[in-house]
């Protein structure tokens, strides 16, 4: 699955909401053009926070609301079943992960946010 479409919006993503995706992806089938069972909604799940909205994943998961509705257009988008949909996601995370790993430390503030120095 060399082009997924998740891979650089997932990238976005801070390494708890990354987790809590993954932890959706592999405990079954998620689902498209819906809320309940879709990704994002697992994830809150995940994290024991119902998510039902983009406004509420933005929030739940610590992104922005233009990455949270990035993530929801590339998932419907994906083309195939929902179990080849899960997939995707699952080596999408997989991937940045791995990517993270051998990046070494990288800032966890999101491109699309203002960063706040803290001293």
């Amino acid at each position: 699955m060399r082009n997924n479409p998740l891979i650089e919006v997932i990238r976005a993503f801070p390494a708890p909401a990354r987790q809590a995706l993954y932890s959706a992806a592999t405990s079954g089938t998620l689902r498209r053009g819906t809320w309940d069972g879709c990704p994002l909604n697992r994830a809150g799940e995940e994290l024991g926070v119902p998510v039902r909205s983009r406004g509420e994943a933005a929030y739940v998961l610590g992104v922005s609301p233009e990455t949270a509705r990035r993530f929801v257009e590339a998932w419907d988008r994906l083309w195939g079943s929902n179990r080849r949909r899960s997939k995707m996601l699952r080596d999408a995370l997989v991937r940045v992960a791995r990517s993270s790993d051998t990046a070494g430390p990288s800032p966890t503030t999101e491109p699309d946010r203002p960063k706040v120095l803290v001293s």
